[in-house]
């Protein structure tokens, strides 16, 4: 029970699932102080009081495949099956030089747009976080993006993708 009482001594929130549905994760970390409870045969239990770090659940990591746009335009669809609205990391690898833009049929939001891609550079779009890596500029992307972070909201997301490309989305649900 010690062993268990020190793995639970946590300075940040840390990923816990229950046995019951281990694809459901909160981040959690203990509060207050535990209890050990056992009868001196080696059972027992700890009762503890957790805190998280938001009110949400997370599903794990979902990456898509790769879907190949190289004729200059698809529609796509991509199926948020959590609960609220996300925001998911796109990485972009781009064919020729040009412009991408990526605008959601489902939700009427403003567009993604990214400027002046340079041909094979590999952009990478955290829309949680609304960070931007390039393979050839570091994090000097930012004046080329219009600051439209792709939303994805519950259910069925149709995108329409125009500028030859190839993308990958990664993401995670959000569950109340």
């Amino acid at each position: 029970m010690r062993a268990i009482k020190r793995w639970l001594d946590v300075d940040d929130y840390k990923p816990l699932a229950f046995s019951e549905n281990l694809d459901i994760v909160y981040y959690a970390m203990p509060v207050d102080t535990s209890d050990l409870v056992h009868n001196a045969a080696r059972h027992g239990y700890v009762r503890l009081t957790m805190k998280c770090n938001s009110p949400y659940a997370y599903s794990r990591n979902t990456s898509t495949h790769s879907f190949d746009i190289s004729s200059g335009m698809k529609i796509i669809e991509l199926h948020n099956k959590g609960d609220v609205a996300i925001y998911p990391t796109v990485e972009i690898l781009k064919i020729g030089n040009g412009d991408v833009k990526i605008e959601n049929l489902s939700d009427y939001t403003e567009p993604f747009i990214f400027s002046n891609l340079k041909d094979r550079e590999i952009v990478k779009v955290n829309g949680v976080k609304e960070i931007i890596e390039s393979s050839l500029y570091g994090n000097e992307r930012y004046d080329d993006f219009n600051d439209n972070y792709i939303r994805l909201d519950y259910g069925k997301n149709r995108l329409k993708v125009t500028g030859k490309c190839k993308l990958r989305f990664t993401f995670r649900f959000k569950y109340r």
